[in-house]
């Protein structure tokens, strides 16, 4: 019987990361982000190339979430077809539990794939963004040099996902 829950907790758990097109292996519930320190969000997707994704740090509520930063915002978005993109330095928000959500610029958020809850360790020195609009695409590019720290992006690099054969 103990058996049986655990299958079904589990189920329940993986049911809620995935999208039609997407679904996240990273951060889980065992990952813990620590502000000024390096994350990844790893992911594998369905039918995505050429297109551009972003990544989305939530907290609060699954229903009624609380939208905290677009990391990869600044024409910092990854390619959809990628594995995997490591973030760093991770800004200083309050410790807590967040979530992330991944899923193609510009597209309708019920389609993106979110990930669970995992521990966020920081201070609280950074607000939250105020997300006002989905962002229209852009394109890949770094950061400008004058660009503030809290505005600049977290993502360091997307991992390229191996040729199919």
């Amino acid at each position: 019987m103990k058996f049986s829950a655990l299958s079904i907790a589990a189920l329940a758990t993986a049911a809620t990361t995935v999208s039609a097109n997407f679904t996240l292996s990273e951060p889980w519930s065992t990952s813990v982000w620590t502000s000024g320190g390096n994350a990844s969000v790893a992911w594998t997707s369905v039918d995505e190339a050429g297109k551009k994704c972003e990544i989305h740090l939530l907290t609060g509520n699954a229903t009624a979430a609380t939208f905290v930063s677009n990391l990869t915002a600044h024409g910092n978005l990854v390619p959809c077809d990628f594995t995997r993109a490591n973030l760093h330095p991770l800004p200083d928000y309050i410790s807590g539990d967040y979530f992330v959500r991944f899923g193609e610029n510009g597209g309708d958020t019920a389609n993106y794939a979110y990930s669970g809850y995992f521990k966020y360790v920081g201070n609280g020195t950074a607000s939250y963004e105020t997300l006002t609009a989905t962002p229209a695409p852009a394109a890949v590019a770094a950061p400008a040099a004058d660009a503030p720290a809290a505005a600049a992006s977290v993502v360091q690099a997307a991992v390229a996902q191996p040729a199919s054969i």
